[in-house]
């Protein structure tokens, strides 16, 4: 039996690091804020993959640009006691014309983004690196599959609004509640369903998997991608890999964020 190629093509980018600054923020959902970054430093920027990995630092002081890191090789170095809180994000949309990109943040007590977000101001500071690499789709996929919660949603709607006409796609979104579902505009084949976890009270770690297991996968060699919470990526990847028979290299999972764990790191891999 011939081996299974992934159809992902990894690019490397240089590394650069840039502070760019709020040039107007949205609430586009109850939980969800939309801050769009651009300034004198957007120039060059780029992100050529939905998933692509993108560090956000978050100063305490939104208006100081005084902690600007210096770039040695493919680091950061920070005065002593200047490194902001910082973590990886998706851009919802970049518009290299404009010098605009988008990032949506999930809304919660507690987290240095979110608390960034919610107070952005036009001029405000965030500093930005990366990305690294992206993990661009370069050979055959006939359809896709998507899933993921609201920390996976920008990536799953660029993905969508960037496929090919008429290409099959399913994806399988969960979010709070329906006032969170946002429209999202494509031009493949797409089969879209919205979970809610508000009429699922107790533990909804395999709302995604249950709901994927009573659909029709896309027909020929389709491409599976799915973020999220931790424990429900892994559920969602032991269905796709072993109950569906998915190839692996045609996949790819990732953990954003786990209940109960603080500062998870997104890069631990959820092989059971």
């Amino acid at each position: 039996m011939s081996e299974v190629e992934s159809p992902i093509q990894v690019v490397q980018h240089p590394f650069v690091f840039r502070m760019l600054q709020v040039i107007r923020s949205e609430r586009i959902a109850p939980n969800m804020v939309r801050v769009t970054l651009g300034g004198d430093e957007i120039a060059g920027f780029r992100t050529d993959a939905p998933d692509d990995g993108i560090r956000l630092f978050f100063p305490a002081d939104p208006t100081d640009a005084s902690w600007r890191p210096e770039v040695d090789g493919s680091k950061l170095v920070f005065a002593e006691g200047t490194r902001p809180p910082n973590r990886e994000f998706t851009a919802r949309r970049y518009d290299a014309e404009a010098g605009e990109v988008d990032f949506d943040f999930v809304v919660h007590e507690g987290g240095s983004a979110s608390t960034w977000a919610v107070n952005a101001q036009p001029g405000h500071y965030l500093g930005c690196s990366g990305p690294r690499r992206s993990r661009m789709i370069a050979g055959q996929v006939d359809g896709y599959v998507l899933a993921g919660d609201e920390t996976g949603l920008p990536s799953i709607a660029r993905r969508l609004e960037e496929l090919p006409a008429g290409i099959p796609a399913l994806a399988i979104i969960e979010v709070a509640n329906a006032a969170v579902e946002t429209p999202i505009e494509t031009a493949a084949d797409l089969r879209l369903v919205w979970l809610h976890r508000d009429d699922h009270p107790g533990d909804t770690s395999n709302l995604i998997a249950n709901t994927m297991r009573e659909l029709e996968l896309p027909a020929g060699n389709i491409f599976c991608w799915a973020a999220g919470e931790a424990v429900s990526m892994r559920q969602t990847r032991r269905h796709l890999l072993t109950e569906r028979g998915v190839p692996e290299p045609r996949t790819r999972f990732t953990g954003y964020w786990k209940r109960t764990v603080t500062d998870y790191d997104h890069h631990l891999p959820l092989d059971e």
